[in-house]
């Protein structure tokens, strides 16, 4: 059973509720990940239906996040500071507070000069 693009994510948003803060932009982002498509093809074209490997493979996805698996984790790859670093289970996956103390700690060492 395959579904168009807009509802598949609302669906998988709705799951995602109950275990995130960025429900829908995971959603997007793993739907995004399964076409290898960017998430604005997924704006541009939300009554177009999932083939059954796409819905298949976003499937398998949703049910790795609702473990709950870190949306990083199940990509291989977060970006930080501008960068994109690989990730795995042995690596804690850099939040968006980090990007903070960096820029925090940086502006301390420009006031060190």
């Amino acid at each position: 059973m395959s579904e168009q693009i807009g509802v598949a994510i609302r669906n998988a948003a709705a799951q995602f509720e109950s275990i995130s803060d960025s429900a829908r932009l995971d959603a997007e982002v793993l739907l995004a990940e399964c076409l290898q498509k960017s998430r604005s093809y997924l704006y541009s074209w939300p009554e177009k239906t999932l083939s059954e490997p796409d819905w298949l493979c976003f499937q398998d996805l949703i049910k790795q996040r609702m473990k709950p698996t870190p949306v990083a984790y199940l990509l291989g790859h977060r970006e930080f500071y501008s960068l994109n670093f690989m990730t795995t289970p042995a690596a804690l996956v850099p939040r968006p507070e980090t990007e903070l103390l960096v820029d925090l700690s940086l502006q301390l060492c420009a006031h060190l000069d």
